[in-house]
């Protein structure tokens, strides 16, 4: 019986786990625009970057 609650236990906790990875996946956290990819400046960066302007006609 003992045997059978933590398997029960440990499958609750993966199910858990695995159900907050798609809320993560489904939800976007991104407050900024995502602009165009930043190539003048790549070297500088770790992955890419993006430029998109904050303010003017096109901006916010």
């Amino acid at each position: 019986m003992r045997f059978i609650i933590t398997i029960f236990a440990l499958f609750m906790a993966v199910a858990d786990i695995n159900s907050q990875e798609v809320m993560k996946a489904n939800v976007d956290f991104n407050v900024w625009p995502k602009g165009e990819l930043n190539t003048a400046y790549a070297k500088y960066f770790i992955g890419n970057s993006y430029l998109a302007p904050l303010g003017g006609e096109n901006g916010l």
